[in-house]
């Protein structure tokens, strides 16, 4: 039998614990992921392994580790994922509390493919949407 490796994910949250809480169910799914807890991490992560399939990313994240959480930070994550097409070819799925359509348009529109509802648990939901963007474990 060959050893095929696992699909990597980047999972990014301002909240580490709750990355690494979705990356142990993820995990569970038959995914390998990776955790990040601010955007110049993440965005070095992605850039040095250019394996990744998937990003899950809130929006409100640190610039650096410590920092205040900001929506300008997700934003700008977005956009620097977009512009670095030709190296970062990850499908990047977007999780957000808020549910107002115009939100939701700008965080399509600076680079999300799919924007989701962070729920507490949304293994499932999340399992299906990276099968939808032919991301598979």
């Amino acid at each position: 039998m060959e050893n095929q490796e696992k699909t990597r994910i980047l999972i990014v949250d301002g909240y580490i614990d709750l990355a690494e809480r979705m990356a142990d169910l993820l995990d569970c799914k038959g995914f390998k992921c990776d955790t990040s807890d601010n955007v110049n991490d993440a965005f070095r992560m992605l850039i040095t392994n250019p394996d990744y399939k998937a990003v899950i990313t809130v929006i409100r994240l640190p610039m650096n580790e410590g920092e205040e959480l900001e929506h300008q930070n997700g934003f700008a994550f977005l956009k620097s994922i977009k512009h670095a097409y030709q190296i970062i070819t990850a499908q990047v799925i977007a999780l957000t509390g808020r549910t107002d359509e115009d939100y939701w348009k700008k965080v399509k529109e600076s680079g999300a493919d799919v924007v989701l509802e962070r729920q507490p648990v949304m293994t499932d939901e999340l399992v299906k949407t990276l099968r939808d963007l032919g991301v598979t474990a």
